[in-house]
């Protein structure tokens, strides 16, 4: 009966191992995958929006910056508790709606689209991208000067982890207050924390700048890449995407009845073995 008691342990530990593993490799993939689907529901929701409501979220947007006299680091600090305990107390059905979206970005070099929030703090930046706070309006207008930011290394959603990868002369588009601007990256530069000095106007351009942590995981410096807008282009159609949520539960599940197939197989015979 011990020899038995032994025999299912290890079996049963053994299993336990083999899942968690799989769990482990295609949690990436399944957690990215949700994130995505949450990113695209809103701005399907911000696209339905009419025109008239989303100017009135930006005006609200540039008279709260003007009353600040301070620039937020928005990537100083990062409190992934009190992201979680936001997002229950501002969450119905899996949507978020104590946030305000000011529009949307789309990078089809890295393949990213984003919903862009108001304000940038730990709950913003964990569902998409945020407005910096005393940079201008998303307004297209000439001598403005947006920055966007978005965190890299996120768990469980890509966000601007390849921004890196960008290049002068891609495009990357916005569409806020029912506007579409296209913009030319023109200028990718590697700064510390406190050199301020780089978001500067200039009355002949639309500028939009967006920012990131960087080393990857080490967050030491900001990766800034700024682009100018230039006439609209049409967007590319967007890349098909992969069901990964699927995929990885396929994987899980093929993998736990390959490995249940084994041990049954093993088993029988090992009975076989047994009985001759």
């Amino acid at each position: 009966m011990l020899v038995i008691k032994k025999k299912w342990l290890k079996r049963t530990i053994a299993t336990l191992i083999f899942v968690i593993g799989l769990g482990i490799i295609s949690f990436p993939f399944v957690s990215n995958a949700m994130s995505q689907q949450q990113q695209y529901r809103m701005i399907d929701t911000y696209n339905s929006v009419s025109r008239h409501s989303k100017q009135a979220v930006v005006v609200s947007t540039s008279q709260i910056n003007k009353t600040l006299s301070w620039f937020k680091n928005p990537f100083q600090q990062f409190n992934v508790k009190k992201v979680d305990e936001d997002k229950k107390s501002n969450t119905i059905n899996g949507m978020l709606t104590q946030v305000e979206m000011l529009g949307t970005i789309n990078i089809p070099g890295i393949d990213a689209k984003l919903p862009i929030f108001k304000g940038t703090d730990d709950l913003q930046l964990s569902e998409g991208a945020g407005l910096m706070e005393k940079t201008s309006p998303l307004d297209g207008k000439k001598g403005s000067h947006s920055v966007v930011t978005a965190h890299r290394g996120l768990p469980g959603s890509k966000l601007f982890t390849d921004l890196p990868k960008l290049k002068k002369g891609d495009r990357f588009f916005i569409n806020s207050k029912g506007k579409k601007m296209t913009y030319k990256v023109d200028r990718i530069k590697t700064i510390t924390p406190d050199e301020l000095g780089n978001f500067a106007k200039d009355d002949k351009y639309n500028y939009v700048t967006l920012m990131t942590c960087t080393p990857y995981m080490i967050n030491s410096h900001r990766l800034l890449v700024r682009g100018h807008r230039i006439p609209n282009e049409k967007e590319p159609a967007p890349k098909q995407q992969i069901p990964w949520i699927w995929i990885g539960l396929g994987v899980v599940v093929a993998g736990g009845a390959a490995y249940g197939g084994y041990r049954w197989y093993k088993k029988r015979r090992s009975g076989y073995v047994k009985k001759h």
